[in-house]
């Protein structure tokens, strides 16, 4: 009996660096594909910063409304979330940080998120995703009221779906 447990442990500790170096079944992510696409503007807009973010709640707007999705994804003085409403085919990357009696606020478009996102099943609990993204100056955003409150555009360059 330990022979076979000892054969199935090297079986697997083989497999181990292809499914690693293949990546093929062993990941908790579903990459999904994009086509990079900036938000219409009549003149070009300027690059602020490229952003990475992991595991970040995304709701349905239809589902959930604006203030359960930010206590949701409350971490410590932080929220984090994106909001994607079906029915206007619009997508919003929310950062609120809360900093001394002030709440820092910017709310980001997400100009190219994936069409397919509509067959997806989100829960009003939202599901996780990671993603990166170029941000720009917002083009059609609302102006911003100083450094409590910014609008941007973002253009994914990578999104990723936790799978269940």
């Amino acid at each position: 009996m330990k022979t076979k447990k000892l054969k199935l442990l090297s079986i697997l500790l083989l497999l181990l660096p292809l499914c690693l170096f293949l990546g093929a079944g062993c990941s908790d992510y579903e990459d999904i594909p994009l086509k990079y696409t900036k938000c219409p503007c009549d003149s070009e807009m300027s690059l602020i910063e490229k952003i990475t973010m992991y595991e970040i709640l995304l709701f349905d707007a239809s589902k959930t409304p604006l203030s359960e999705m930010k206590k949701l994804s409350t971490r410590g003085e932080r929220s984090l979330f994106i909001s994607y409403s079906p029915e206007t085919d619009s997508t919003f990357f929310y950062s609120f940080t809360k900093i001394s009696n002030f709440l820092y606020t910017n709310t980001g478009h997400i100009c190219n998120f994936p069409g397919e996102a509509k067959q997806w099943e989100i829960p009003s609990t939202g599901i996780s995703v990671s993603f990166s993204a170029d941000v720009f100056e917002a083009c059609n955003g609302l102006p911003s009221s100083g450094s409590v409150q910014t609008y941007t555009d973002d253009v994914l360059t990578s999104l990723k779906k936790h799978k269940k």
